[in-house]
């Protein structure tokens, strides 16, 4: 009797080490496969970025070309030199510029929110800066749009993706009767 309840001990702890050496084995193969799932999850969104970048290079390429069939290009270094000052602008260094450029001065106000792309935020946003009609939106020069996305650092690709410019003069056209 006391053969057999020997046994059976030695059965028990035989199967309790089966046991764990399983366990950590199908541990280690789960954690191995969410790892794998994870890395391949990283690299459809690191995929997904670069094709956003390329289309963004495309799209700025698209647009250099256009300003240079304009006739509009300035000195190839002015430019990209203001965007990075701008973008290294705090944004609220990027507001006391625009207050400087657009503060004071304006006639009247106009209701920004009519204008393609800007809401009640970027209105009051707007506003504060000293940004208060169509006429001054419809005449951002690419310094302006600079330094008003650096102040705007919440919406900074509002301007130029929803064409301010474009919907601001036609807002003064129609409210004024006269292009700019």
């Amino acid at each position: 009797m006391l053969h057999l309840a020997g046994e059976i001990v030695l059965f028990l702890i035989a199967a309790a080490l089966v046991g764990v050496v399983a366990g950590v084995l199908v541990c280690r193969l789960l954690g191995a496969r969410r790892r794998a799932e994870a890395a391949v999850r990283h690299g459809e969104e690191v995929e997904a970025l670069r094709a956003e970048v390329d289309a963004l290079r495309v799209r700025l390429a698209a647009c250099e070309q256009a300003r240079d069939e304009a006739g509009e290009r300035e000195s190839s270094d002015a430019a990209p030199s203001r965007l990075i000052a701008a973008l290294d602008m705090s944004p609220e260094d990027a507001q006391a510029e625009v207050k400087r450029r657009f503060g004071g001065g304006s006639q009247g106000e106009d209701d920004l929110e009519e204008i393609h792309g800007i809401g009640p935020k970027i209105a009051g946003m707007l506003r504060e800066m000293g940004i208060a009609t169509f006429r001054q939106v419809a005449s951002f020069t690419d310094d302006d749009i600079a330094v008003v996305s650096a102040a705007l650092s919440a919406f900074p690709d509002r301007i130029l993706r929803d064409d301010w410019m474009s919907s601001a003069r036609e807002r003064h056209a129609a409210a004024y009767g006269e292009q700019i």
